[in-house]
C-alpha cells in the first residue's frame, strides 16, 4: 500500500501530513462531567505508550487566544491531564499534543486536539499511518464516546493540515483524485455543516439550517438527527464486508476489516465506500455548500476541478 507524501506548497512549506485521522463532533460541552471523564480516558489512550521524542504540549482556556506550547516531559504530562479534568472548559478552550517536525516546520501525527467549540465539542486525533495500532485504537475511542452524543464522526486515513496553517486551506483537497478514500476535510471547516443554530448569512436570506454529513471514512459515525432522515441502514449490514452497529447515540458504519488509500495507481477496490456514501446520500452536504464551506471555495478553475473530483470520487 502505498502512502501519499508530504504536501508541499511551491515545493517548499509543508501544509499537510499522511495520517490516521480520527474527528468527532458531539454535542455536548468539554466542562460536563460525561465529557471530563470521556476527554481523560481519550488522553490516556492517546498518552499510552508515547515517545516523548520531539513531542510539544499546548492549552489555552475561555478568552486566551495563545497557546503555551512546552515540550513534553512526565511534569508537563501530569499537569496536562490536571488540566483537562479541572478546567471549565470555557469556550474557546483547546488541549493539544503534537509532535514537532523540524524537517518540516510543523506539527504532526501523533497528534491530539480536544476543543470547546462555540457550537460543539471537537475531538481530533492522528496517529502516523504506519501506526500499527490504528484500527484497534479507533475501536477503543468509539468505546470511550459510545455513551455520548456525537452527530458526526469519521476515521481513515487522510491529510492532517495543523491548525496554525488553517490560512491554507485552499491548498486542499489535494490528493482525491489519486487516494480517493483520503478524508482531506479540517474539523474546523466542517462544523458549520453541523450546527443547528442559523448562520449569519442564513438568518439574512431567511433559511433554517439543515445538518448534514462532510464527509465519510473507512468508519462514518452518523447521530440521530441524520438517522430519522436515512432508510434503515441495516440494509448495509447484508454486503460483504461491511459492518453496521447501532447504539443510542450514534450509528456506524465500517468498510471493511482495514482502511485503505483507494489508490487509483494500485487499483485498490473502494465498492465499500461508494455503498456507504450512496446509502447516506439524502444526508450528505451538497455540492454547492461543500464547494464554498469546506476548502474555501474555489480560487481559480484547478481549484473547481479539485473540489469536483473530491466531491464525486466516491460516485459510481
Amino acid at each position: 500500500m502505498t502512502t501519499p507524501g508530504p504536501l508541499r506548497r511551491d515545493g517548499e512549506r509543508v501544509y499537510a501530513l499522511p495520517s490516521f485521522r480520527i474527528l468527532l463532533h458531539i454535542d455536548r460541552a468539554l466542562g460536563d462531567p460525561s465529557m471530563k471523564h470521556a476527554a481523560g480516558k481519550l488522553l490516556a489512550l492517546f498518552l499510552e505508550g508515547l515517545d516523548h521524542t520531539d513531542m510539544i504540549f499546548g492549552h489555552a482556556g475561555g478568552r486566551i487566544k495563545k497557546l503555551g506550547a512546552e515540550y513534553i516531559n512526565d511534569k508537563v504530562i501530569a499537569k496536562a491531564v490536571k488540566w483537562a479534568a479541572e478546567t471549565e472548559w470555557q469556550w474557546p478552550s483547546t488541549l493539544r499534543f503534537a509532535r514537532w517536525f523540524d524537517d518540516f516546520d510543523c506539527s504532526g501525527p501523533p497528534h491530539i486536539r480536544l476543543e470547546q467549540r462555540a457550537y460543539l465539542a471537537t475531538i481530533q486525533i492522528e496517529l502516523p499511518p504506519d501506526d500499527p495500532r490504528c484500527v484497534i485504537f479507533a475501536e477503543r475511542v468509539q468505546q470511550i464516546v459510545a455513551d455520548l452524543p456525537v452527530i458526526w464522526g469519521v476515521m481513515g486515513y487522510g491529510m492532517f493540515q495543523p491548525v496554525a496553517l488553517d490560512s491554507l486551506i485552499f491548498l486542499l483537497p489535494r490528493v482525491a483524485t489519486r487516494y480517493r478514500c483520503a478524508i482531506e476535510v479540517q474539523p474546523d471547516r466542517v462544523e458549520s455543516a453541523l450546527r443547528r443554530e442559523a448562520s449569519f448569512e442564513q438568518l439574512r436570506l431567511g433559511e433554517t439550517p439543515v445538518l448534514s454529513v462532510p464527509d465519510i471514512g473507512w468508519r462514518t459515525l452518523v447521530g440521530r438527527e441524520f438517522l430519522e432522515r436515512l432508510p434503515d441502514l441495516a440494509g448495509l449490514a447484508g454486503a460483504e464486508g461491511l459492518s453496521v452497529v447501532a447504539s443510542e447515540r450514534f450509528t456506524s458504519i465500517t468498510a471493511g476489516p482495514q482502511p485503505i488509500w483507494g489508490d487509483v495507481n494500485e487499483a485498490e477496490d473502494i465498492s465499500l465506500y461508494s455503498s456507504v456514501a450512496d446509502a447516506l446520500r439524502p444526508v450528505r452536504a451538497d455540492w454547492p455548500y461543500a464547494s464554498k464551506a469546506f476548502f474555501g471555495g474555489a480560487i481559480d478553475n484547478s481549484g473547481l476541478d479539485r473540489l469536483e473530483a473530491w466531491y464525486g470520487r466516491f460516485d459510481a
